[in-house]
């Protein structure tokens, strides 16, 4: 625990008894070094005999003290924790870049990364401590497709032109372009084109017209990071006769399969839903129908028993 009223490091035991105090007033180990208002610390690496800190020094001064050193700094701290030697060394520090005379008043952290490196969040920070990690962005919303054609008069050719990007995205190796149709029937499972990831904006094209497409992200394992919606191209200039006749195939068999696939729904609905449905109303219609026959059943046989004089007699109140 860290008290910077105090000015001390203490270990405590469950049961609350103090095992050891670092700093303050009156410290267990004996030490080159002071420290002051010192603020997150946290123990790296314990064993039986030694436990390595690392926390801030604010070294803060006051009307009735000095301040502990030249500058705030970051620590590291070696504590031979053994009853017999209880001794404090520092094993590094990081004073204020801003050199002696710069304190920082509150707030501060010290982090040491995984690669050894030290991270030292000082006073220009208005927050009270920061932390460095890697970030990994994985965005909800899919990737950004612009797809575009030109056509060639020169070789009667056309090229499909297709810029993607995928906005907070860190994992992104390479991107894959599919040639599909306006529901995503991929054309086949080889992408037309595939490119490493050049930047925030990568540019992918081929020798071909597609009238949609899909873009799909890859990660360094080969793994699918995500799919952009279906985009459709826009044609920027004149295509020949040829490319679009071609194309206008290539829907037309997408259209068919697609038709295939709606009639056999269908058919599944006249064989199995259609004739439960008639079941149900034949059984509606039957039960109407013998209600309504005993309700005239009823009213004939009261008309009869009226006409032969027969009376209902009073009824009294016992």
């Amino acid at each position: 625990m860290s008290s910077c009223h105090t000015d001390t490091i203490y270990k405590i035991a469950p049961d609350g008894e103090i095992i050891w105090r670092l700093g303050g007033v009156v410290s267990d180990f004996r030490a080159n070094f002071k420290f002051a208002r010192q603020h997150n610390a946290r123990i790296m690496s314990p064993n039986e005999t030694h436990t390595v800190l690392s926390f801030f020094d604010n070294a803060t001064r006051t009307p009735i003290r000095e301040p502990t050193a030249d500058s705030s700094r970051g620590m590291i701290v070696d504590l031979h924790t053994s009853p017999q030697r209880m001794v404090a060394r520092v094993v590094q520090e990081f004073p204020h870049p801003d050199g002696p005379g710069n304190d920082v008043v509150a707030r501060a952290n010290v982090q040491v990364l995984p690669n050894g490196n030290v991270w030292v969040k000082q006073d220009w920070l208005k927050c009270y401590r920061t932390y460095k990690f890697s970030f990994v962005g994985k965005p909800s919303a899919p990737p950004d497709v612009h797809s575009l054609a030109t056509g060639s008069d020169e070789d009667n050719t056309t090229t499909t032109l297709v810029h993607v990007s995928w906005n907070g995205a860190t994992e992104v190796k390479t991107w894959n372009l599919y040639k599909t149709d306006d529901v995503g029937n991929i054309d086949s499972p080889k992408p037309v084109a595939a490119l490493p990831r050049m930047g925030f904006e990568t540019t992918l094209s081929f020798k071909g017209f597609a009238s949609y497409v899909i873009a799909e992200a890859m990660d360094r394992h080969g793994a699918v990071l995500g799919r952009s919606e279906v985009i459709q191209t826009v044609v920027l200039a004149r295509l020949s006769t040829v490319t679009i006749a071609r194309e206008s195939e290539w829907l037309n068999r997408k259209n068919r399969r697609t038709d295939t696939t709606r009639q056999a729904i269908w058919l599944m609905r006249v064989i199995y839903i259609n004739p439960l449905v008639s079941f149900a109303n034949g059984l509606f219609c039957g039960m109407t129908l013998l209600v309504a026959s005993r309700a005239l059943w009823k009213a004939k046989w009261s008309r009869r028993r009226n006409d032969s004089g027969h009376k209902q007699l009073p009824q009294y109140d016992e």
